[in-house]
């Protein structure tokens, strides 16, 4: 089945469910009432909320905020789903294979609540920045590409954004709040940035990348005990770093809470 007729049938599916069940947000607050309030609630639904990349962390997470009753959100990704993404992405299947993150997990939010708004970007640029958080109260940062979230985190702390991230390597499983107030993102990950972000070269970003794993690895001084000789070899390639669903959605649930 090809990629548009799926999206049609889904399409008639959000919109069947919509008109059957015009109370679906009242059964999504239902179980949640007596963990929260229905104050906490509304605060959940009206809160403008921006998941900066929507792969293995980001997409459980956007799952997770949608079904505790986010209804308005904004979501950044450039990639396109692929068969390396089944072991830990949702909404990774042979017919969304080729699709980009953004439509796929835009779709799919809506088939769980017709509700929910989402606007998507397909990347953060110190050109587009303003536009991509524009009104956002909180944001996630869930991106692989450092340039866009060296743009993003700058941004959020010079705008009084709050702003969550969290990492999934073996031995490591971490979750940040940055807050305004706080320490910046460059001053946690120990960067030495001397010039405007969009003067970076590739080289630079590879250092500064190699520093941020460097920092993270201080979390668990075994971390690389957890890997195998294989993993290793592969990443040492430079294939894509090692990772596994469970570890990788616990983060996550951790971020979502």
């Amino acid at each position: 089945m090809k990629w548009e007729e799926v999206h049609r049938i889904f399409e008639d599916l959000i919109a069947q469910g919509k008109a059957q069940f015009p109370n679906l947000r009242e059964a999504i607050y239902d179980r949640c009432i007596g963990i929260v309030s229905r104050e906490e609630l509304e605060k959940i639904r009206t809160t403008h909320i921006a998941v900066l990349g929507v792969g293995g962390i980001g997409m459980p997470l956007l799952e997770l905020l949608v079904r505790a009753g986010a209804e308005t959100l904004t979501i950044v990704d450039k990639d396109i789903i692929d068969p390396t993404n089944m072991n830990r992405v949702p909404f990774a299947f042979p017919f969304t294979f080729g699709q980009k993150k953004i439509e796929v997990a835009e779709l799919f939010m809506r088939l769980i609540n017709p509700n929910v708004k989402i606007r998507t970007f397909e990347t953060v640029t110190s050109k587009n920045v303003a536009e991509v958080l524009q009104e956002v109260e909180v944001a996630a940062l869930t991106m692989d590409g450092l340039y866009s979230s060296l743009v993003a985190t700058h941004y959020c702390r010079h705008h009084d954004i709050p702003l969550i991230e969290g990492w999934s390597l073996a031995g490591i499983l971490n979750a940040r709040i940055f807050m305004p107030e706080g320490p910046s993102y460059e001053e946690v990950y120990k960067f030495e940035i001397t010039k405007p972000y969009d003067d970076l070269t590739e080289e630079d970003l590879a250092a500064l990348d190699d520093a941020m794993l460097v920092a993270l690895s201080k979390i668990s001084r075994d971390t690389i005990k957890h890997y195998t000789s294989e993993g290793l070899r592969l990443m040492g390639d430079g294939y894509p770093r090692r990772s596994f669903s469970s570890m990788v959605w616990i983060i996550s649930a951790l971020l979502a809470s």
